[in-house]
């Protein structure tokens, strides 16, 4: 998971950084004409609900309507110059018309409505005020939050004005053999083009690089399940797309393209009888649609991999764990929680029956720096053997870099030293030298933690290890330096916590981001479980993310929901075949204290979601061999003689010692 504060570890995804703000929250009677279907005006100098950061009011240049204008956008520092509106509106799509000064030449504005951010031009006005319509937005009902940050800046906002949209009917694109061409679509921000050869149809859609731009293609299809797949090219590289289909939204990754197309599966979604609509947003944008092809399919369940894990000394109940999980894989999804498991069972009168839990803190260059987990070793340990001893244990480990951190502020601290923009630790070249000190730093770290694991290995209490989690994305150091340099590092640890520190009790579990690259894959042999870390909207099946890991481990290897930013849907868990193994939501305010707590008890309460209160013993039964030696010639012997028992328990022995 990406971790903002530490204080109370949250989650988050880097945007656009932090913003110097002139907040305008407007409410009625705050300087606004209009409400609901009327048009919306906002005067930037509106005195109430105001506050001014770095630009000021002024009515130096005549011109303006209202009292004055805001003008200053003139420093970048801490994300530059701004000016948000508190918009109050009724849903809808509006017309947005940004009223602006601009007396140095063409300017553009950063411009973000309810998060998404475009680039906007404001021509030059010379000794005048003008307008521009900028384009349509969508509002949500109540407040939406409208920003115009510096960007080239020198310019004065005098006002914003949002008109209610005519409604348009979308274009009816004909469905040939369940394939609709991108060009027919409705366009927003995004172009019609032919350069790049191997399209169908009469071209393609590009320009995707705007946060507003999207491609709406609405079609007739019988009602039914279907697999929905993408015609695109993506030639700069893997890009995420975002997409919705009807009510419901999605999203997967473009894998690269060299030349010409390619195709890729978006996951099954379910269509009404007539009219649907499928919009495809810019993601990470700079690839192009050609086409969807919509393909009539079924939810089948998925093929239990064989109970062999990849450590053969496994200790016996990490045997019974995994066969737990192997026996329940398709039939019931096993519920887990990062942290706040308390506040699962104080919301629902369910516990998690899995508590996942970081070893962050125990990170060396944190505890130089005075860190004290905020759950211990010990603590955990406690959790997993309250009662009948059955809470099961995930560990992931966010590594703060053995050495170079940046720990700078604003960002850089030394707290944030697991990711790639905090530390200049270079995995690849650490591991180009193994006689070097940055090599021994990093032994040094996995020493650190093993101290730790065997603590779990000692009491008995086995672990889904998820260890260097995310590396596709590159937002972590242990991913920075692609894939070959990842791997090489999964399997030194591998080898270092299994072979040298003998540790037995660890269900290795590589986690992948949202969608399954086969390219980052540590290999069979060292992996037990694949985990996504899928932050979708609330609405999405996630059917395309399984899909990706399905595709490539399916009777090969379990598949778990391994972090998500939201609550699984069981309805949708059987209606689209995602039978996770677990899944475990993120912890604090913003993922799983933001859940409504009638689906939190909805969710915990399911049939098909197992509690702890229903797990069962897990763990393989102790066997008592006995063995019978006579007294003159130590002999085995199954007449007479005392009987020696021997203990097949939690602790792993070579089968020659029986």
């Amino acid at each position: 998971m990406l971790l903002g504060l530490f204080s109370s570890l949250q989650c988050f995804l880097p945007l656009y950084g932090h913003v110097r703000a002139l907040s305008l929250a407007i409410g009625l009677g705050y300087g606004i004409t209009g409400f609901a279907a009327d048009p919306i005006r906002i005067e930037a100098e509106a005195s109430e609900g105001v506050t001014r950061n770095g630009v000021q009011v002024t009515n130096e240049k005549l011109g303006f309507s209202g009292t004055g204008y805001a003008w200053g956008f003139d420093d970048d520092s801490n994300g530059g110059d701004n000016i948000v509106f508190a918009v109050p509106a009724a849903a809808g799509a509006y017309e947005l018309t940004i009223g602006y000064y601009s007396p140095y030449g063409d300017k553009k504005t950063l411009l973000a409505v309810n998060g998404a951010v475009s680039e906007q031009d404001l021509k030059a006005t010379g000794e005048k005020f003008s307008a521009v319509m900028v384009g349509t937005f969508q509002l949500n009902d109540g407040q939406n939050t409208i920003s115009l940050t510096k960007n080239w800046g020198y310019y004065g906002i005098d006002y914003i004005m949002l008109t209610p949209a005519a409604p348009k009917p979308p274009a009816i694109v004909p469905l040939v053999n369940g394939r609709a061409e991108a060009e027919l679509g409705d366009l927003t921000g995004v172009d019609i083009a032919t350069i790049n050869p191997g399209f169908s149809g009469t071209g393609y859609v590009t320009g995707f690089d705007n946060a507003t731009d999207k491609l709406s293609l609405t079609f007739n299809a019988p009602a039914g399940l279907y697999e929905l797949s993408l015609g695109y090219a993506s030639p700069y590289g893997d890009k995420r797309v975002d997409f919705q289909v009807n009510n419901e939204k999605g999203s997967g990754t473009l894998k690269q393209t060299i030349t010409g197309f390619s195709s890729a599966n978006a996951g099954k979604f379910l269509l009404q009888e007539g009219l649907n609509t499928l919009i495809i947003y810019r993601g990470w944008g700079y690839y192009d649609i050609d086409y969807i092809q919509l393909t009539p399919t079924t939810a089948p369940l998925p093929v239990r991999p064989p109970k062999l894990l990849v450590d053969a000394q496994a200790t016996r109940s990490t045997r019974g764990l995994f066969s737990y999980l192997v026996d329940q894989y398709g039939s019931k999804v096993i519920s887990g929680q990062q942290d706040d498991v308390e506040y699962v069972l104080e919301k629902t009168g369910k516990e998690p029956a899995i508590g996942s839990f970081d070893l962050i803190d125990y990170s060396p260059t944190r505890v130089q720096f005075g860190a004290n987990p905020q759950r211990t070793s010990e603590a955990i340990i406690k959790w997993a053997k309250k009662g009948e001893g059955r809470g099961i244990i995930s560990l992931m480990w966010h590594w703060n870099a053995p050495a170079d951190l940046i720990n700078q502020s604003p960002d850089k601290l030394w707290w944030r030293g697991f990711y790639t923009d905090a530390t200049t630790f270079d995995i690849d070249a650490v591991l180009a030298d193994r006689n070097s000190e940055q090599y021994r730093l990093i032994l040094r770290d996995m020493d650190a933690i093993a101290s730790q694991l065997k603590k779990f290995q000692a009491a008995d209490v086995p672990v889904l290890w998820r260890p260097l989690h995310e590396a596709s994305g590159g937002w972590f150091w242990w991913g920075a330096k692609g894939s070959g340099a990842f791997k090489e590092l999964w399997h030194i640890l591998y080898d270092r916590l299994t072979n040298y520190h003998q540790l037995h009790n660890l269900i290795w579990v590589y986690t992948a981001t949202d969608t399954f690259n086969p390219d980052w894959y540590p290999g069979d042999q060292y992996v037990d479980i694949v985990g996504e870390d899928i932050y979708a909207d609330s609405t999405a099946n996630m059917s395309g993310n399984w899909a990706s890991a399905q595709n490539q481990l399916n009777g090969k290897k379990l598949v778990a929901l391994s972090e998500t930013g939201n609550l699984p849907n069981p309805d949708k868990i059987r209606g689209f075949g995602t039978w996770w193994s677990w899944f475990t939501v993120w912890t604090g305010a913003d993922y799983i204290k933001k859940q409504p707590i009638d689906l939190l008890k909805a969710v915990f309460t399911d049939k098909d979601v197992i509690t702890r209160d229903e797990l069962p013993d897990w763990r393989l039964p102790i066997t008592l061999k006995v063995q019978y030696q006579e007294g003159n010639n130590g002999k085995a012997t199954n007449n007479t003689g005392k009987p020696k028992l021997i203990n097949e328990g939690p602790t792993a022995q070579s089968r020659s010692k029986f």
